[in-house]
């Protein structure tokens, strides 16, 4: 992929500011620990395994797998020494950053697996380093962002979100509800009107 770290100036009048973005290829006793921090810091792991810490949980956060480290906490993640990351972050700041991070739910939330933000972070990267005007720069990365955000939404609340009339769901409750256990199964099928193989693979 060839992308490089990229580092701007500090400046507080940009409502999305992106201080630092790039890719990381870690070595063995990589470990970033932060007290109340400043930014918000958000990854995707291309290859390898390590633990992220925050909120007083910790996750083993691998291949596949995007996290995320708020603005204001206390914030640790560190790969693993056998088996060293190589990801694509960005490090950023601002109200629309609270704001789109608030509005998505995720403002406890820091791990999210197997959730692919990788072509959003690469836009970003793209974006900022062809931009020549910085504020619109980070206005368009703001946007990428919000979309990165809702994708890590739906991979948290797609599963408490789910529709109740789905397939699965339906089958799940005739099965729940039967009386009688010798029925047989495409019986069962037959009242959720759809066809056998169908509600199997909707079912598995």
């Amino acid at each position: 992929m060839g992308v490089k770290v990229m580092a701007f100036t500090q400046d507080d009048n940009y409502p999305f500011y992106v201080s630092m973005i790039g890719v990381s290829t870690c070595s063995s006793d990589y470990l970033i620990s932060r007290k109340n921090s400043s930014i918000y810091c958000l990854e995707y792991i291309m290859e390898g395994s390590g633990t992220v810490s925050e909120f007083g949980r910790s996750y083993t956060a691998q291949k596949g797998d995007s996290y995320l480290m708020h603005s204001g906490s206390d914030c640790l993640y560190y790969t693993d020494a056998a088996n060293p990351w190589r990801k694509i972050w960005m490090n950023f700041s601002g109200d629309v950053a609270d704001k789109i991070v608030s509005a998505y739910k995720l403002d406890d939330k820091s791990y999210f697996p197997q959730t692919n933000i990788q072509n959003y972070l690469e836009e970003i990267h793209h974006t900022l380093s062809s931009t020549e005007n910085k504020q619109e720069a980070f206005d368009r990365s703001a946007c990428l962002f919000m979309k990165a955000c809702q994708h890590l939404y739906r991979s948290v609340y797609k599963s408490s979100n789910a529709n109740e009339t789905s397939i699965a769901k339906k089958l799940k409750n005739v099965i729940d509800s039967l009386s009688d256990l010798t029925m047989p199964f495409d019986d069962i099928i037959n009242l959720i009107h759809c066809s056998k193989s169908h509600a199997i693979r909707e079912f598995k």
